[in-house]
């Protein structure tokens, strides 16, 4: 059963960080992004960082087939709220 888990369920949360900077870069963010797995961050440098946490827990929880709109929603939160 452990497979059945790999193959469908939620990405690790170091894989999760990696496609939240790969979709921050394809939305635009062209500044310094470095993942802190320790701290579950995505580093920001003078900007700041932006914590994964609660958007990993969002996003496991979330069915499958939304799981791209709860990662869509944050990054334009991000893009709209913040200079990236």
């Amino acid at each position: 059963m452990e497979w059945l888990k790999f193959l469908f369920g939620p990405p690790s949360r170091d894989k999760f960080a990696k496609l939240v900077v790969a979709e921050l870069r394809k939305a635009g963010c062209a500044g310094e992004l470095k993942y802190d797995a320790g701290q579950f961050v995505i580093e920001r440098g003078d900007a700041g960082f932006i914590n994964l946490a609660n958007l990993y827990q969002e996003y496991c929880q979330a069915p499958r087939e939304a799981r791209g709109k709860v990662l869509e929603r944050f990054i334009r939160g991000c893009l709209g709220n913040q200079r990236l």
